[in-house]
């Protein structure tokens, strides 16, 4: 669908690096703090100052068919109700529309876009006499989540422009990344400092669905589950988000743990340390050979023959793809320094 837009007014803040520069400066000053809520707050002032609107909506929802759902939403002069009654009428709002049609562009709609379409012209009046809307979405190929930001006016007097939505779609991306940026923040904020080292976490609802995710998360998950796209979890672990007496699960490859309340999961994928793949036996021979003993001392520790011995450590090396005692030893030390 292609959006209709305004004729062109008198412009003001005509995109220049200059002016780029020290918008793009203070939106990632803005992203330091670990508050999502203030850091979009005050990129939206950002914003106001050089296209002025009457209202906002920021978030994130899936994609499925012809409509979004929306998961989260910060909103700015729009009712509390507001994301409740999206998901009711998305299906019919063409706005929606194009975002779910033509994602990474900027769409203009005004008044006379609506006049012909009953439905979304009843939503524009609910969310308290909207008459234009200047929005941009994307789509993440990894979670499947679609981000979008719209901004309202409700006057035809001040018509949004072509400069406008240029803003918006040189702006987009940076809006996106610094907001990763500040949820990633606030996510770290939230996980115990006790958690295991080289983890990475993501928020999720009870249902399973992905709300934050940080970079790697993905990647984790694909290592155990390769299909998998997003933006819900592989269904082993929306069942593990949903099962109130269940906090972990040990897979081949990574460990998943999940906590939280209510309708919020924080879910932690770890990459399983290589000597889990050994034995009880091996690990005990591995331990003892990274501690520099000899096969006969191995072998009397453990009360093994020594052929048991070489036989146990012919598999560990495979086990772990090393190839030698120095190598064995790095991979047992790094492993005793990270905690369970």
């Amino acid at each position: 669908m292609q959006s209709r837009s305004n004729e062109p007014r008198a412009q003001l803040h005509v995109p220049t690096a200059q002016t780029l520069s020290g918008l793009l400066l203070a939106l990632y000053d803005a992203a330091r703090t670990p508050a999502v809520t203030a850091f979009q707050d005050e990129a939206l002032t950002i914003i106001s100052r050089i296209i002025p609107f009457d209202a906002s909506i920021w978030g994130i929802g899936t994609v499925g068919g012809e409509k979004t759902d929306v998961q989260g939403a910060h909103l700015r002069n729009f009712g509390q109700d507001t994301v409740d009654f999206l998901n009711r009428k998305d299906a019919q709002n063409i706005v929606g529309q194009a975002l779910r049609e033509q994602p990474g562009v900027a769409h203009i709609f005004s008044a006379r876009d609506v006049f012909h379409d009953p439905q979304t012209e009843y939503i524009w009046r609910h969310m308290g006499g909207v008459r234009q809307v200047l929005c941009h979405g994307s789509i993440d190929p990894k979670t499947g989540l679609m981000s979008f930001f719209a901004i309202a006016r409700r006057d035809d007097d001040h018509p949004f422009t072509q400069t406008d939505r240029h803003w918006i779609e040189i702006l987009a991306p940076h809006l996106e990344a610094t907001l990763q940026i500040c949820r990633v923040s606030e996510l770290q904020q939230l996980i115990s400092q006790s958690s295991p080292l080289h983890t990475r976490s993501a928020v999720s609802d009870a249902r399973g669905v992905l709300h934050i995710a940080e970079p790697g998360f993905a990647e984790l998950l694909r290592e155990e589950w390769p299909q998998w796209r997003g933006p819900h979890l592989p269904e082993e672990l929306t069942d593990l988000a949903a099962a109130p007496d269940r906090e972990e699960m040990v897979r081949n490859n990574i460990t998943i743990s999940v906590t939280g309340v209510a309708h919020q999961r924080i879910i932690t994928a770890r990459r399983r340390p290589a000597v889990d793949r050994l034995t009880a036996q091996e690990k005990a021979v591995a331990q003892a050979f990274a501690q520099g003993a000899s096969y006969k001392e191995v072998a009397q520790k453990l009360d093994r023959s020594p052929a048991t011995v070489r036989h146990h450590l012919r598999s560990i090396y495979t086990k772990l793809g090393v190839r030698d005692k120095g190598a064995l030893a790095r991979i047992i030390f790094e492993t005793a320094g990270t905690p369970d």
